[in-house]
């Protein structure tokens, strides 16, 4: 089935449609795609993390991934932000049905993986 097929990789293709398949670039302020590529995949880890602790209230429930996931590496980290950047890399918790001390502005994130990748 699609789950089991795909599920390891369904946090990489969510970040892509919150994205709605496109990558971006400001050379003016010096932001390269790879720079937004950094930021995509911080975006995937926000919602792997999700995706891995997040439960339905229900007495026998799993979280939406499965445990073999794909990652990015321990110890990465995207780059640090600079002035007139986008505010990529970010993904705000209201959208993923989080309590209010979750609730975080894209600008209250300077990096990953500070306020706006807090858990519920």
């Amino acid at each position: 089935d699609a789950r089991s097929r795909y599920g390891s990789v369904a946090h990489l293709w969510g970040a892509w449609c919150i994205r709605e398949g496109r990558f971006q670039s400001d050379l003016d302020v010096g932001y390269e795609g790879w720079h937004d590529f950094q930021f995509f995949l911080a975006e995937a880890e926000i919602l792997r993390r999700w995706g891995r602790s997040w439960r339905p209230d229900r007495a026998k429930s799993e979280p939406p991934l499965p445990e073999e996931v794909w990652h990015v590496p321990k110890g990465w980290e995207p780059p640090q932000r600079r002035p007139g950047w986008p505010r990529t890399g970010v993904i705000v918790f209201p959208l993923l049905g989080c309590t209010p001390r979750c609730r975080r502005s894209p600008e209250s994130c300077d990096r990953f993986p500070p306020a706006c990748t807090e858990l519920c």
